[in-house]
């Protein structure tokens, strides 16, 4: 497994794959009540076929969780000179984010399968996100997720991942559990040693991070509650049709060495493949 703080080039629009091909943005902001939203931009190349997605869903607690998605929503977000800048018409959805740390950049898997790198783009940063007549603004991440192995060949049972943004500080982690388990946690933009549970993190610095129950944004089979795979694999392999997502926004409380609490908003998930 390799980190560098770049990013990932960007694939010409006309190299096309006869296998899988899945580019997938996550962008996120939460308001200090809570109050939340998150988009996703997806692009599926397969078999020869490419598609793209996006959608956006708000939260908070005390209200449903609002979803919408749409086809062809243009192109991803923005990346330059520490600032991200997305805009999908079609969803009346426009976020602006300012990074505070540097990114780091993570090759997940690399084998005779294919390969997954993680783009952890912005651990945290000033946000803003419009969308559906709504403004959230407040700390907000952001990452890119690239892939040409199909997820139900990757060793995986179970994904458990997070994030939490603390002050001016970005605690972000991702568990595999299966055939190739895999612990990776990211304190400030830089891989730590680290233990990763349900609950939150024990660092071996001696800080703690600790997880309240949790606010559920959504949850359910992965095929039905993730709406660009539901649009863009209308004909899924059967251990996806069977994996579920549960996603959360939770308090978070670091417990800092020396004595004092702090606390933030935090939003964490458990994605089930096989049981």
């Amino acid at each position: 497994m390799t980190t560098t703080a770049s990013a990932f080039p960007e694939r010409p629009a006309t190299a096309l794959r006869r296998g899988l091909e899945l580019t997938k943005w996550y962008v996120d902001v939460v308001a200090e009540d809570g109050r939340g939203a998150i988009a996703y931009w997806a692009e599926l190349a397969w078999h020869g076929v490419r598609g793209r997605a996006g959608s956006y869903l708000t939260f908070g607690p005390g209200e449903p969780t609002i979803e919408r998605t749409v086809l062809d929503p243009g192109g991803p977000p923005l990346w330059a000179d520490q600032s991200l800048d997305w805009s999908m018409s079609s969803l009346h959805l426009r976020a602006r984010m300012l990074r505070h740390l540097p990114g780091a950049a993570v090759r997940l898997l690399g084998d005779d399968t294919g390969t997954l790198d993680w783009n952890c783009v912005a651990p945290t940063g000033t946000a803003c996100l419009d969308v559906g007549g709504r403004r959230f603004e407040g700390l907000g991440y952001a990452e890119c997720l690239r892939m040409n192995v199909p997820p139900w060949r990757l060793p995986i049972d179970a994904v458990r991942w997070g994030r939490a943004l603390i002050g001016n500080r970005s605690f972000v982690w991702i568990q595999w559990s299966g055939a190739q388990p895999m612990d990776l946690l990211l304190v400030d933009g830089h891989a730590v040693p680290g233990r990763i549970h349900a609950d939150g993190l024990d660092l071996a610095s001696g800080e703690r991070l600790v997880l309240d129950p949790p606010h559920v944004i959504r949850r359910g089979a992965l095929g039905e509650v993730v709406r660009p795979i539901r649009v863009l694999w209308p004909l899924l392999p059967q251990v996806l049709q069977d994996a579920r997502e549960e996603k959360w926004l939770a308090r978070a409380h670091l417990h800092s060495l020396d004595g004092h609490r702090h606390s933030a908003w935090a939003i964490h998930e458990l994605v089930t493949l096989r049981r």
